[in-house]
């Protein structure tokens, strides 16, 4: 998707928005999730997602009792790398959390 982007998008400057989101399941067998504080069976996607193009960048599955902070950081490395080269060079860059 970023291949296709205009010229002119990739030299504006960038936000990036990480946000984690609790996704309920259904089903005793599931793997990977876990019952949240509200007592939901959940998956929890932990998302890094270029503001402006609207295009998720980096992206962790948690469990639905997991603290998705401890891996803000690796997240948003993955992201800065994922951006193409002249994105990354603009001034500035934006974190939302």
């Amino acid at each position: 998707m970023l291949a296709l982007l205009p010229a002119a998008r990739l030299t504006e400057a960038v936000t990036i928005d990480i946000d984690a989101t609790d996704v309920e399941v259904y089903g005793p067998k599931k793997q990977g999730v876990a019952y949240n504080y509200a007592g939901r069976r959940c998956g929890r996607p932990h998302v890094a997602t270029w503001a402006q193009t609207e295009t998720v960048l980096a992206a962790d599955l948690l469990a639905g009792d997991e603290d998705p902070r401890p891996g803000s950081s690796g997240l948003l490395r993955r992201a800065l790398a994922a951006l193409p080269a002249p994105a990354r060079a603009c001034e500035p860059v934006t974190i939302s959390v």
